[in-house]
Formats: C-alpha cells, structure tokens, sequence
C-alpha cells in the first residue's frame, strides 16, 4: 500500500501478531500495525491488518492497551478451582476441626445436593455461607507477586508459616 507513512504505518508504534489454531491445519498468523499521526495538535491512531489494503481509524487507547508489562497478564488466581466440584470443607481454628460434606439430597429434590456439618457432630450447614466462602476462596487474586519460587523456610517472612485457621 503507498502512503503508509501518512498514516504512521511505515514506521509503526506497534505490531500485534495473533496465532490463530485452525483444527489440524497449520497454525495462521495474523499481524496488526498500529500507527500515529500528529497534525495542528490533533493525534490519530490508525491500523492496518496486513494482509489487508484498507487502514482504519482507531480509539487512541489502543497504544496504551498493547503496553503491558508481564505482571499485568499473568493470571493471579490463588487459588483455581471449581466450586461446583468441591464435596467437603475442613476448618480448623486452634484445637476445634469442623468438617463439611456436600451430600445428595434423599428425595432428590430439586437442588439435588445440600451441605452437612458431618464433625464434630451432624447438622445441616447453611448454604448461603458455603457459597459464601468458596467464592471468597475461588475470587482470591493477588494484586502483586512478591516472591517468585519462594521456598518454605522464607514464609515466616510473609506470616505464612503459622496459621491460625486453616481451610482445607
């Protein structure tokens, strides 16, 4: 395409390249230019797919979502799990343990399961605070990583070596 450099294309601020699976085909490689023009104090943003012929306006706020640094992509779940395939919780606080089963319901009713408190003695247990608490569990994310690979003898560093109510 002539003209790239009316467009801030012929030296790009950024290229996207996206690897698209295509079943058991060869996998296909997509690549995005992201330009920048400055004229009368106006900024554009535009972009062109490579293999296109056309160039498109885009928002300004594309430079900065492309600029992220490895820690804004990692995934920083705590703890990944499905609530849904959780059957029994343990608490422990000091020297009193309380266990949590997810059991059938006997006539099958419509929810199908229910939790019971099975230890130290058998009740039925509150819904709303299972759900409660393993959405609390399952939402965790860090809002940093502080130490990567941080062996056991440093997690009295972080206040991690003696809990005082566990969760299992």
């Amino acid at each position: 395409m002539k003209d790239l450099a009316k467009y801030g294309l012929e030296k790009p601020i950024a290229e996207a390249k996206l690897t698209l699976a295509v079943g058991k085909a060869e996998p296909k490689v997509l690549t995005v230019l992201i330009g920048r023009t400055e004229a009368a104090g106006a900024k554009k943003t535009y972009a062109r797919r490579g293999d296109s012929s056309w160039v498109a306006e885009v928002s300004d706020t594309v430079v900065d979502d492309l600029d992220r640094a490895r820690d804004e992509l990692r995934d920083k779940t705590v703890l990944a799990v499905e609530k849904d395939k959780v059957g029994a919780v343990t608490w422990t606080f000091g020297s009193e343990t309380v266990q949590v089963e997810k059991k059938p319901v006997p006539d099958g009713g419509s929810e199908g399961e229910a939790w019971v408190i099975s230890a130290p003695r058998s009740a039925p247990a509150k819904k709303w605070k299972m759900s409660n608490l393993l959405w609390t569990l399952t939402a965790l994310k860090a809002s940093r990583i502080v130490a990567e690979d941080a062996p056991t003898k440093d997690l009295p560093k972080y206040g991690l070596d003696k809990p005082t109510k566990t969760v299992a």
